[in-house]
């Protein structure tokens, strides 16, 4: 839903950009929107693909900004490495519900790890890169597919 969402605001900065080679004059909205909007083939891959994000999750992971830095997502333990360090395995969830305030959405799916009272939103999850937000500080932790 989010990449529908940045498609739909990208489509609509560069239709009122004012860009004369992509304009013409007197051309309205209605026609802009008709010529740029996404298929509804684009529209069902991104539902589709954020339906997928608890499957697209699992597997092996290597941190962006500290490769001595690991993450193993199985079907219900999530597990932190790191060079030298014995792994931390954790339960987790994952689902549209909130770990912060119990509200539900159906855009964002968020992980909560009970043991350690932590929660993220997933920001991306494909088969190259993994991407969460930490609710408590805002930080983002991009992971990439071990190979």
């Amino acid at each position: 839903m989010k990449k529908i969402l940045l498609l739909s605001a990208a489509l609509y900065l560069s239709a009122c950009s004012g860009d004369a080679g992509n304009s013409t004059e007197g051309e309205d909205l209605a026609t802009i929107a008709a010529t740029q909007s996404p298929t509804l083939g684009q529209v069902a891959e991104a539902v589709a693909d954020a339906s997928a994000i608890p499957q697209m999750i699992l597997g092996s992971w290597v941190s962006v900004e500290d490769p001595k830095a690991t993450l193993v997502i199985t079907k219900d333990k999530y597990i932190l490495g790191y060079e030298g360090s014995k792994n931390d395995t954790v339960d987790y969830t994952i689902s549209h519900k909130s770990c912060t305030d119990s509200t539900e959405s159906k855009e964002d799916y968020y992980l909560f790890i009970p043991k350690d009272d932590m929660c993220y939103i997933v920001v991306d999850a494909n088969e190259k890169n993994l991407s969460f937000i930490y609710t408590a500080r805002g930080n983002t932790l991009t992971y990439t597919r071990v190979k």
